[in-house]
């Protein structure tokens, strides 16, 4: 078996790629161990918009997001278990409840993650589609299209996930390597201002850390 990190915020991601190792999982015949179903929170507690989508669905007996979040988790064929950190007998009494005579996510519950998931993702910081045109002729091997897929997930979430910035600048320069040379944004099809973004990436990452 494998554990990975599943959930639908992160299932098309580009940081976590959920949806993609979890089909080299299933290629491989592993049954997989789901943690962060509801991404540390953050689909327990949708931004006001979102819930709106959230309540429209289910009305007045709307369960609560969490429940969603798990239950996607949950509808995955060869899921084995789905971990969730809970932090009061009210969070454990609604994540149990919900796998009580347990009924995978209809195809109109899983629209409805698909659109909770376009609305957060909406709030992206920079267009970057991870094409990698830009770190092929970066002197500094910077893993941009890396660092703007966390700069996006800090945006959507308010989350910072330092494990994966060490992970990523072990191997490759750092955002504040950057010697401004603009090689990248010559190469971007999507002409983003690739200087100034890592500038923003690296005060976030870079520049708390030194405080």
């Amino acid at each position: 078996m494998v554990q990975l990190q599943i959930n639908y915020l992160d299932w098309n991601g580009s940081v976590a790629q959920s949806g993609r190792c979890y089909e080299v999982a299933k290629k491989h015949g592993k049954k997989v161990i789901v943690m962060e179903p509801v991404k540390g929170g953050t689909l327990a507690r949708l931004p006001e918009p979102a819930m709106q989508l959230f309540c429209d669905f289910y009305g007045k007996d709307a369960p609560s997001p969490a429940s969603l979040a798990i239950r996607f988790a949950a509808s995955l064929d060869e899921v084995l278990v789905v971990l969730s950190g809970m932090s009061s007998m009210e969070q454990v009494l609604d994540n149990t409840a919900c796998m009580q005579n347990f009924v995978p996510l209809s195809a109109d519950e899983r629209a409805l993650t698909e659109r909770i998931e376009r609305f957060l993702k909406s709030a992206i910081a920079v267009p970057c589609t991870a094409c990698r045109y830009c770190t092929e002729v970066c002197p500094k091997d910077i893993a941009i299209p890396d660092y703007f897929g966390l700069l996006n997930l800090h945006a959507v979430t308010g989350q910072k996930t330092n494990m994966y910035y060490q992970r990523y600048s072990m191997n490759h320069g750092k955002a504040s390597d950057c010697l401004a040379c603009g090689l990248c944004e010559k190469n971007c099809p999507q002409h983003i201002p690739i200087r100034e973004m890592l500038k923003e990436f690296a005060a976030l990452y870079e520049d708390a850390a030194a405080k």
